[in-house]
């Protein structure tokens, strides 16, 4: 590979330790184990990246099938862990969730096992590969929950905070956490024409990087602006709730 063409998912890796690393000291001080989950997960994202990406930016050699091995595996992991924080945060105590978790957990294991039967070390040969995905959608469900859950969510949190029932912050959370998913959930798709390329061409171009590394930065800072807003955004809120509370007097 060019020198480029990893750049940007190895800084999306950093961007998830970043991020992990503030959701778990917030959970530390909040105790909410849901919060403390996402940041388990984030954490298991971040060191994926840099595992998965550290091949190509340093050229370990005969080190590079191990390596991408181990991210493509912490990256799964990462899955299950964000499926019990979504049944955590949404869906507690509910039975149907925590099969859900389970179905998915089920699923990852299966998809990576496939691959390796049939030599894909890495989890990126999707043609005539039904490994690949049972992982992909193993992968993509975690986030399809989320994306749902939180939009459901912001629903009734925007009627609450309407009749100052809740904080209007709720309400942006929410919205925020739903973007983060609908996003991951466009990058799954986006991910398929470029696994293509990168299986029929053995090519991984620049832009492909980009447009996936964007991806992936974009979600993550808005699960940080979900739970460590800035005072100007908080502020933010404030004026725009306090307007809307004046229109409708």
């Amino acid at each position: 590979m060019a020198d480029a063409e990893y750049l940007f998912e190895f800084i999306a890796g950093f961007f998830y330790l970043i991020v992990a690393v503030q959701l778990l000291r917030l959970a530390a001080a909040s105790h909410e184990s849901s919060q403390r989950l996402l940041g388990i997960a984030f954490l298991f994202f971040g060191v994926s990246y840099v595992f998965t990406e550290a091949p190509f930016a340093f050229e370990p050699g005969t080190f590079s099938i191990p390596t991408l091995f181990a991210g493509r595996l912490l990256y799964n992991v990462g899955a299950v862990v964000l499926a019990l924080c979504n049944r955590e945060m949404f869906q507690k105590g509910e039975r149907w969730a925590a099969w859900l978790v389970v179905g998915l957990a089920a699923m990852l294991a299966a998809g990576v096992g496939i691959s390796l039967r049939g030599g894909d070390w890495e989890g990126a040969e999707p043609l005539g590969n039904v490994g690949f995905w049972l992982e992909w959608i193993g992968q993509l469900g975690a986030f399809v929950w989320i994306a749902i859950e939180a939009c459901v969510q912001c629903s009734k949190a925007r009627k609450r905070a309407a009749l100052g029932l809740c904080e209007p912050a709720a309400f942006h959370r929410y919205l925020l956490l739903s973007l983060f998913g609908f996003i991951e959930v466009c990058a799954f798709f986006a991910m398929i024409p470029l696994y293509v390329i990168y299986e029929t061409q053995n090519r991984f171009y620049v832009w492909m990087d980009v447009l996936l590394g964007m991806c992936e930065i974009l979600p993550v800072l808005l699960v940080w602006l979900a739970f460590q807003p800035p005072a100007s955004y908080r502020a933010w809120i404030d004026r725009c709730s306090a307007r809307k509370a004046r229109g409708a007097r």
